[in-house]
């Protein structure tokens, strides 16, 4: 059940944004300055709300510091009618603060209160309006403007922030050391798959819990590429690094700091090292990301979203050819791109086992000719 809930509307005007606070909406009316939500439009609030938290690509978070502003503010969200009306328009301005001057489509933020099974939520949803049509009848059409839309892709950006969780934070009554178990919100971001940093970084001060092999890879690999620029060859770079740990996990596995680290050591100085052997280069990546990310461990399954690729498209772009592989199968030679031996043709080589052979409006056939 959705207790409170409020519209914000920024409209990007001359190098700025406006900002226009709406009335709270009550489920059940506590002040003469409320109006009554109806039933219909808290379901519709509620079924978004449960989608995102569900969704694949929403991810876990947790408040950098318990002094961090939004801390009391999110709780203060659950409490009296004034709570909710003072600290939902700091919310509001505060991400008109940290929102990039340059966005040019009006939007919505929506903060609602929302208690799902047995916690409460704050909602922080922001979306992007449409324009619709209402059929009266078969003669009549009408256009509807200011619609919040109904589907996925129209849901630019949403936080979802628990209260039981983030009221342990406040209270220093987390256990140590399991911060991957405590989770303080979810993130969904439909704009940007990594999650755009001015919105959980600057709005939201919270940092991303790495318990995906998406998250930690991406962890690890900045971390030990960042470092490698302290002990690098000179014929080398942190951008050699950076792609060499991409194409190790361009599929997912199990791998750790000191594995990682193992690969990339042949590009570091050994003067520069002055004695560290790569566990000691491997000890010193996962120090400075734990101080990053709490909730990082040094064994992990990893695996980077857009690994590495070799592409091979026809040169009039028609769509004729359109071959691709990851880089890493050319590095493990399971595939081979000859440029050279012809001065007429590529040649590429597949292993057998990787691929099957499909015809257009053929079933797909495991290629087992010797």
């Amino acid at each position: 059940m959705i207790s409170y809930l409020r519209l914000f509307h920024y409209q990007p005007t001359s190098g700025t944004i406006k900002l226009t606070d709406g009335k709270i909406f009550e489920t059940k009316i506590s002040s003469t300055e409320s109006l009554q939500l109806d039933e219909n439009i808290s379901n519709f609030f509620q079924i978004h709300a449960d989608n995102s938290i569900d969704d694949d690509t929403t991810q876990n978070f947790r408040f950098k510091d318990k002094l961090s502003d939004l801390v009391p503010v999110s709780l203060r969200c659950f409490k009296k009618w004034e709570d909710f009306d003072e600290c939902s328009l700091y919310i509001a301005q505060k991400l008109k603060e940290k929102i990039s001057k340059n966005v040019k489509n009006d939007f919505y933020l929506i903060i609602y209160t929302y208690k799902k099974e047995n916690d409460n939520i704050l909602c922080i949803v922001k979306m992007e309006c449409t324009t619709g049509i209402q059929i009266r009848s078969e003669s009549a059409l009408e256009t509807l403007n200011k619609m919040l839309p109904d589907k996925k892709s129209r849901l630019q950006k949403a936080a979802f922030i628990f209260k039981s969780a983030t009221t342990k934070f406040k209270d220093g009554e987390e256990p140590v050391g399991q911060e991957r178990e405590h989770v303080h919100s979810r993130i969904l971001d439909r704009q940007d798959n990594t999650i755009s940093g001015y919105f959980f970084n600057d709005f939201l001060e919270s940092y991303k819990v790495v318990d995906t092999p998406e998250s930690i890879a991406n962890l690890a690999i900045k971390t030990i590429s960042d470092l490698s620029g302290k002990y690098i060859k000179a014929d080398s770079s942190k951008d050699v690094v950076k792609e060499m740990l991409k194409n190790e996990l361009s599929i997912e596995k199990s791998t750790s700091f000191d594995a990682l680290s193992n690969i990339v050591y042949s590009n570091l100085d050994e003067k520069k090292l002055n004695g560290k052997t790569y566990q000691d280069f491997s000890n010193e990546a996962f120090n400075i990301a734990k101080d990053t990310n709490p909730t990082v461990v040094k064994s992990f399954k990893g695996k980077v979203i857009n690994p590495p690729k070799i592409k091979l498209i026809d040169v009039d772009k028609k769509k004729r050819i359109n071959i691709s592989f990851y880089k890493s199968l050319q590095d493990s030679e399971q595939v081979k791109l000859d440029t050279t031996s012809n001065e007429r043709q590529y040649i590429l080589t597949i292993n057998k086992d990787l691929v099957n052979i499909i015809e257009d409006g053929k079933t797909s056939k495991k290629n087992n000719s010797k």
